[in-house]
């Protein structure tokens, strides 16, 4: 049953394989929308997941090169990096 499931999961794009990829996605995608006033907060509530969780992420993002923070709260903007993880996340779905 695990090999059945482990091929059928090899099939998915990318972003749908794993919840971690897939919530990365949509932060990026948020951040995007809203730069460069976001507010974790209200990521966190568009996307059903804790203020810390959102944190996490943004934490993680920055390190992965893909978010910048500017001076001051709420001042988020993403990286030509980004930019590419964004366009690979779409073709892959396609």
């Amino acid at each position: 049953m695990g090999e059945r499931k482990e091929r059928r999961n090899h099939l998915l794009p990318k972003i749908l394989r794993s919840k971690s990829e897939l919530t990365k996605f949509q932060i990026l995608a948020e951040v995007l929308r809203s730069q460069p006033h976001v507010k974790q907060k209200d990521i966190g509530d568009f996307l059903g997941i804790t203020v810390q969780a959102v944190s996490k992420y943004f934490s993680k993002l920055k390190k992965e090169g893909l978010l910048e923070s500017g001076v001051g709260r709420a001042n988020y903007k993403l990286t030509p990096k980004a930019y590419k993880k964004l366009e690979e996340y779409l073709a892959d779905l396609e």
